[in-house]
């Protein structure tokens, strides 16, 4: 059985050097962080407006052009979220494989995908509790 517990680089290799935005994108810093904050209160989750800004605004990294993560950024505009957006996405997960569930009963392979995902979930609660991201009394039947 696959192991959850990989080890490795965890992203892509940047390219070195000072930010570059490239041709396309005329403006500055203000101008990228107008776009961010629009984008947050469109309702659009902080992965999809990263692809937003480098295929749309060609820029390459916020981190690279702010120094800090989109979440700082965020957070330093009063957008901060309330729950973590991978949290949300393992919840959804849970909730289809559920509702998966209740029209096919003896699906075996689905039922170990609800206790791994269940697992998943149990952990980075526990994390983020640990980080004080959430509160101590956070209930993910509170969440969707």
């Amino acid at each position: 059985m696959k192991k959850n517990h990989r080890k490795g680089k965890s992203h892509s290799a940047r390219p070195l050097g000072e930010v570059q935005l490239s041709e396309g994108f005329v403006g500055s810093q203000d101008a990228v962080r107008e776009k961010i904050v629009q984008l947050m209160r469109d309702g659009k989750p902080k992965a999809a407006i990263g692809m937003i800004l480098r295929d749309q605004e060609a820029v390459p990294s916020v981190k690279r052009v702010f120094g800090k993560s989109l979440s700082k950024v965020l957070a330093e505009e009063g957008l901060k979220e309330t729950t973590p957006e991978d949290l949300l996405n393992l919840i959804r997960k849970k909730r289809r494989i559920e509702e998966h569930l209740e029209q096919h009963p003896k699906d075996v392979d689905s039922k170990k995908g609800l206790i791994r995902t269940s697992s998943k979930i149990r952990r980075l609660v526990k994390y983020y509790r640990r980080k004080s991201v959430l509160p101590e009394g956070w209930q993910e039947s509170q969440q969707i």
